[in-house]
């Protein structure tokens, strides 16, 4: 007896073990579609017919299964997702009475829909359900007057799962980037009092870089948030830039303002009502920083520049914080406007979906598929960001679907007359389709997603025994259909546009570089250095997206996620810098009228325009797949001219500023590695005509 209490109890512990090493993410979703999707079916079953009833279940399975928010918002933006279906299920059935219309319509809305997501990661997030709603609404012919039957299936659906997500295992509210941001300021401070490396920042660097999705773009709290991340990153670049193992680059007036900023600022995150704290501590910082500039005018400018950018710096971040992150309507155009761009990695992913699911729409046409939205499922179901990977998925999709039919089939066949049999089968396989692919494989998963559909609809229309073989050769046509298209498409996937706008990043930045040399070297007005850094914020925002569809799609062929941010972040530094240099000396040749002597303007434009070639050349070879030893570089710093040094204030601005060039050739040097490495493990990238 008390052998087998013993097991009993190793037993237990051993299944808590294993529960737990189900992600907490999976257990909520299974627990919540095998709830909610046949309630809803059961509930809208009452006071609807079958077909329409099974809006319900499906809406109910995709908002649960595809989308889940988290953070404060998670529940606004849930309502978000289902107002949004909504109104695409109302659209998609007035598509859908004409083929031509369902195939146009739902071509130019997915195109829309995915490429929208670019500026929300809301969105972004939602693409599949909302994609999912308006495939299945114009797929499934209907007139107008079935508009209000489905919204009231849907809706059904939709109270559902907002009462699932707010009270079944409930999401964290927390959000984990915006506590990341706050450990970096808390360690921003520390480094300024102990001199120490603080880890929190670099920690926040890897996951804000690594993350699949930037903050919220439309709402203000996300937007100051993105801009408050870049904010202290580049602090901490400042901070490092300033060598602080001397006591005099920043003094003790300086630091004590400098972290009482970080330590307000950081409130302000967390939200506190610091607006009088944050004008108060930036006035502080504005003093100091023009007494920074009347103290070391004389033959110690060169060594004090640094931590007057560090103040600089520091005073972006307070009006990053004080800020909205700029207003929505302006965000949302620059955002679209640098990636209405064929170099885009979002442009290529939006317009593949949108063709891709026009001509399933008009294979199910052609071929008369008596359920032409399995079709687009099975389309949308495998559609991945390369060939290679869709062909994989398609074939684990139509092995699936077999499994599944398979299955469903002999439950149908062995219990004719039991029908409670299959409520009973059919949460179970939800259940299952929702541990994938955390727990289970997508082939699992999409068996078991074919026996719950079948199930389904086997309770709502039991007089259609081949229901099975026409699931199976319309996911055959959608998978086809994927497969082809993104072979003729997209067949490198985002790794040519990752590899095209990695290198022109690279130049733009560097343009960037010389323009602000020439406009700090002389009294050139500042117009083509702006429109230069226009060009390099674009091209450094489509980098940042096809960098993380990137590591989504080929995080196994990155280098390593420090040597990947670095070899991205680079563009960035580069811009910064310019940044740098251009505010410094348009300031110090309108406050103290400084200008370089052509020696030194001389110097300093000789030094950027070889940093330009260099990162010209460095561009070149990872388009055209060279390796480190075949990308040529430019002579060694020590060959090139250097500024004439002096006690001048302005020679000493030109130090600094030919310091910050030779900073960012070393930093082209040092990614050489990571871009060959880049170049090894994926095709050369295609020029542009």
């Amino acid at each position: 007896m008390r052998d087998a209490v013993v097991d009993s109890t190793q037993r237990v512990r051993l299944d808590q073990r294993l529960l737990r090493r189900v992600p907490v993410s999976a257990r909520r979703r299974a627990l919540r579609v095998a709830v909610v999707a046949p309630t809803a079916f059961a509930v809208a079953r009452g006071f609807l017919p079958a077909d329409v009833a099974l809006f319900a279940a499906f809406g109910s399975i995709m908002q649960i299964v595809f989308v889940d928010f988290s953070g404060p918002a998670r529940l606004r933006r849930t309502i978000g997702v289902a107002v949004a279906t909504s109104a695409l299920i109302a659209v998609g059935t007035a598509l859908s009475s004409s083929a031509v219309s369902a195939t146009v319509g739902v071509g130019l809305l997915a195109f829309a829909i995915a490429f929208a997501g670019v500026v929300s990661s809301s969105v972004a997030l939602a693409t599949p359900v909302l994609l999912f709603a308006l495939a299945l609404a114009a797929t499934v012919p209907a007139g107008v007057d079935a508009v209000l039957p489905r919204l009231a299936a849907w809706g059904v659906a939709a109270v559902l799962v907002v009462a699932a997500k707010a009270f079944v295992l409930p999401t964290a509210t927390d959000d984990p980037l915006r506590d990341q941001t706050r450990d970096a300021l808390l360690g921003l401070m520390l480094r300024l009092r102990t001199r120490r490396a603080a880890p929190q920042v670099q920690t926040l660097r890897e996951s804000f870089s690594t993350q699949p999705r930037r903050p919220e773009g439309f709402r203000p709290g996300g937007r100051r948030l993105l801009v408050v991340i870049n904010a202290v990153l580049a602090v901490d670049d400042a901070v490092t830039a300033t060598g602080e193992s001397d006591e005099t680059v920043v003094d003790d007036a300086e630091r004590t303002a400098i972290g009482a900023a970080l330590h307000v600022v950081r409130l302000r995150l967390q939200g506190t009502d610091v607006t009088s704290a944050l004008l108060d501590v930036r006035a502080r910082l504005e003093d100091l920083r023009e007494q920074r500039e009347l103290r070391y005018l004389g033959d110690r400018a060169a060594k004090a520049w640094p931590a007057h950018q560090l103040l600089q710096r520091t005073i972006a971040l307070v009006e990053a914080a004080s800020g909205g992150g700029g207003r929505a309507h302006r965000y949302v155009s620059d955002t679209l406007r640098s990636h209405w761009s064929w170099r885009s990695a979002w442009l290529r992913n939006s317009v593949r979906t949108g063709a891709t699911l026009a001509v399933s729409i008009t294979a199910a046409n052609l071929v008369g598929a008596e359920h032409a939205f399995w079709v687009a499922f099975g389309t949308l179901a495998v559609l991945r960001t390369n060939a290679v990977g869709t062909a994989r998925s398609a074939w684990q999709a139509v092995l699936g679907t077999v499994v599944g039919v398979v299955v469903a089939e002999l439950v149908l066949l062995l219990t004719p007359h039991a029908g409670w049999i299959t409520w009973v089968v059919v949460p179970v396989a939800l259940a299952v389709m929702a541990f994938s692919p955390e727990v289970f494989p997508f082939l699992v998963g999409q068996a078991a997603f074919s026996t719950a559909i079948l199930g389904l609809f086997a309770l709502a229309a039991p007089q259609q025994p081949t229901i099975g073989l026409i699931r199976l050769g319309d996911v055959l046509l959608g998978a086809s259909v994927s497969a082809v298209l993104g072979w003729l498409l997209w067949p490198s996937g985002v790794v040519t546009a990752f590899r095209a706008d990695l290198a022109a990043a690279y130049e733009a930045s560097a343009d960037y570089v010389v323009e602000v040399v020439s406009a700090a070297a002389s009294a050139a007005d500042r117009g083509s250095a702006l429109t230069a850094r226009r060009s390099a914020v674009a091209a450094g925002r489509r980098l940042d997206d096809a960098f993380r569809e990137f590591l989504l799609e080929h995080r196994s062929t990155a280098a390593s996620p420090v040597a990947s941010i670095r070899l991205v972040a680079a563009p960035s530094e580069a811009r910064e810098a310019a940044d740098a240099i251009l505010d410094l000396g348009s300031h110090l040749r309108q406050e103290h009228h400084l200008d370089p002597s052509p020696a030194q303007a001389s110097a300093l434009t000789a030094a950027a325009e070889r940093y330009r070639g260099q990162v010209r050349a460095l561009a070149r070879g990872i388009r055209l797949g060279a390796t480190a030893e075949q990308t040529t570089t430019a002579p060694a710093v020590d060959e090139q001219p250097r500024v004439p040094r002096s006690a001048d204030p302005a020679a000493a601005f030109s130090v600094w500023a030919c310091a910050q060039v030779e900073a960012l050739e070393q930093t082209a040097r040092d990614v050489l590695p990571t871009a060959a490495r880049l170049s090894r493990s994926s095709p050369p990238a295609r020029r542009r005509p």
